[in-house]
């Protein structure tokens, strides 16, 4: 059984079906009420409401966008496959170019040289060399400073590698980190069988994308460990909206995840 919801019965017999004229988006006025609004009223009524649907639209819009990367205006451009048959794709390729940042770079350093596995090594060294620094200084305790002056020396010298064990690395990445953000664009192509690189002023290079690299993506970036050959970093914010799953699909599809362990 239909049931009644408020709105005016419908004339089956040929009558005019009532036209609303009220849009507003308030709990609907009591007949009384909306007779003696003016034809002005009722504009401005139509008015409120529309802008409200466009302002409720707008949010809906930005709450979508709070998830994407920024993205900085680079353009993506199809590239051609000199090696695709005939009847293939011949622009199966997506071409990217872009400048890495010290931030960038940073986080990828950090995230490689400072892995969990190597800083359980570190602990691990940290460790015995603690032992070792007290047992020699311990020494220098019971017989005295004087006639132990090579346990000092031992002792001393075992807290010096503890501290170059942890400086150390911290001092290369940050030199590795100005030198690799120099502001030389990267020509990145990438393929659904392999990435081809070209830093400005350098040797082109390949990353086959056969399932022997690692990827990751973290901090805003996809990052491609190749063995033998170091890392690549893309930088999401150096890929078009519009192109950037394409180049995410063939990136994951061509390698393994890789963990933070690894």
């Amino acid at each position: 059984m239909l049931q009644n919801n408020g709105f005016p019965p419908f004339d089956r017999e040929g009558g005019d079906a009532p036209v609303m004229t009220d849009f507003s988006l308030s709990d609907p006025e009591p007949p009384g009420e909306a007779e003696q609004l003016t034809p002005r009223q009722k504009e401005q009524s139509v008015a409120q409401a529309v802008d409200s649907v466009s302002e409720r639209d707008r949010r809906e819009d930005e709450e979508k966008q709070k998830g994407q990367p920024d993205w900085d205006g680079s353009e993506a451009q199809f590239v051609p496959d000199d090696g695709a048959a005939e009847y293939e794709d011949q622009y199966a390729g997506i071409g990217l170019n872009y400048a890495l940042r010290r931030e960038e770079v940073l986080a990828c350093l950090k995230r490689n040289e400072f892995s969990k596995h190597t800083g359980r090594r570190r602990i691990v060294e940290t460790v015995a060399l603690g032992v070792v620094a007290a047992l020699f200084l311990s020494s220098c305790f019971v017989n005295g400073w004087g006639s132990s002056q090579q346990s000092l020396l031992l002792g001393v010298l075992a807290l010096a590698l503890i501290a170059v064990i942890w400086i150390a690395p911290r001092v290369s990445v940050a030199r590795r980190a100005r030198e690799l953000a120099d502001g030389k664009k990267l020509h990145v192509q990438v393929y659904p069988d392999c990435v081809q690189v070209c830093r400005e002023g350098g040797q082109p290079w390949k990353i086959a994308l056969d399932g022997t690299s690692g990827y990751a993506e973290y901090e805003g970036l996809m990052v491609l460990s190749a063995p033998g050959k170091g890392l690549l970093a893309i930088p999401q914010r150096a890929v078009e909206p519009g192109v950037l799953a394409d180049v995410q699909a063939m990136l994951v599809a061509g390698s393994r995840p890789q963990e933070e362990e690894d």
